[in-house]
């Protein structure tokens, strides 16, 4: 279900962006993101995140929900899995980008977390997370 949510952002982005649908489907993302019992899940609504930020060109409509996303996606990097982590990554990448200096306000509580997965992400089984 939440891949479809990603699907529905890709295909239909005019009817997602509307004021009518904004708003659910944002909070849908916020409670996925928050499944602590599946981190699968959870991980998949990161990425579904990326698409449903990519219907915004702006940060308004996205701002009512930053501050939730970003603090499920700060719990989403802390968890040991690196797929987790690498949807994590864009997604917070996706969310930043749309609320560009908004962004600021979140930037110390993310760095230590970022630095972290840096030092920790070695080897080659590791590379698309350190190029996240």
């Amino acid at each position: 279900a939440v891949n479809a949510i990603g699907t529905f952002c890709v295909f239909f982005a005019e009817d997602i962006q509307s004021e009518k649908l904004a708003a659910p489907v944002g909070k849908c993302l916020v409670t996925a993101l928050d499944s602590r019992a599946h981190v699968r899940i959870s991980a998949h609504a990161a990425l579904s995140l990326v698409d449903y930020c990519k219907v915004f060109e702006d940060g308004e409509r996205l701002a009512p929900f930053a501050e939730a996303m970003l603090m499920s996606l700060r719990k989403l990097l802390g968890v040991n899995a690196r797929g987790a982590q690498t949807s994590a990554l864009s997604a917070v990448s996706a969310v930043a980008s749309r609320i560009e200096e908004k962004f600021q306000a979140y930037y110390k509580a993310f760095m230590p977390g970022v630095t972290s997965i840096l030092m920790k992400a070695k080897g080659r089984d590791n590379m698309k997370l350190r190029a996240k």
